[in-house]
């Protein structure tokens, strides 16, 4: 399924300001940080733009783009990418 939409999957990868760029050009960021909800410790992510949690997606039905960064560990962001 991830080869049809052209998903790329990169597990165990941190995400801060040192290496957000690797990110890029993508149409939406998903960062699913497990079952337990975590903030991030990023500048501006109190109000990110473009960035949904796992719960905007699932439980709220935000749309997404076309081309989405998931990020996350366990099972909430394999949901995400299989939903």
């Amino acid at each position: 399924m991830r080869a049809k939409h052209g998903v790329t999957l990169r597990l165990g990868k941190t995400f801060d300001s040192s290496n957000r760029e690797i990110f890029g050009g993508f149409d939406e960021v998903i960062l699913a940080t497990g079952v337990k909800p975590r903030g991030l410790n990023l500048e501006g992510s109190k109000h990110p733009k473009g960035v949904l949690s796992y719960l905007d997606v699932l439980e709220h039905e935000k749309p997404v783009g076309e081309k989405v960064a998931i990020f996350g560990q366990e099972e909430s962001g394999l949901m995400l990418l299989i939903t």
